[in-house]
């Protein structure tokens, strides 16, 4: 594909390029930039290096026990989440993983 553009304008020299094509442009790599970030070896590091900033600007809803026993499926009126206490699995089990992830933790 071709982006021919017309200006009529004495003396001005375009520089016309192919436009990539979808599939072509799904094919473009992009050599990766070398991370100043340390690497993340441990999901204790992983941890300390979360942003929970999103939850800063989220409005707690006013009805939710000060325990975090509150479990029960209920509507929300107001407020955009219901903070609870974490319910550990008895038997926990792994499922999937992602190879890009696994990779980017070292």
């Amino acid at each position: 594909m071709w982006l021919i553009v017309a200006i009529p304008l004495q003396g001005l020299k375009l520089n016309i390029e192919p436009i990539p094509t979808i599939p072509t442009l799904a094919t473009m790599s992009y050599p990766a930039k070398p991370s100043a970030e340390p690497c993340v070896t441990t999901f204790d590091e992983f941890v300390q290096l979360a942003d929970y900033s999103l939850m800063d600007t989220l409005d707690a809803d006013p009805d939710a026990t000060v325990d975090g026993d509150d479990h029960r499926a209920r509507q929300v009126f107001s407020g955009h989440f219901v903070p609870v206490t974490p319910t550990p699995l008895a038997e926990p089990e792994y499922v999937a993983h992602s190879s890009t992830f696994l990779r980017n933790l070292g």
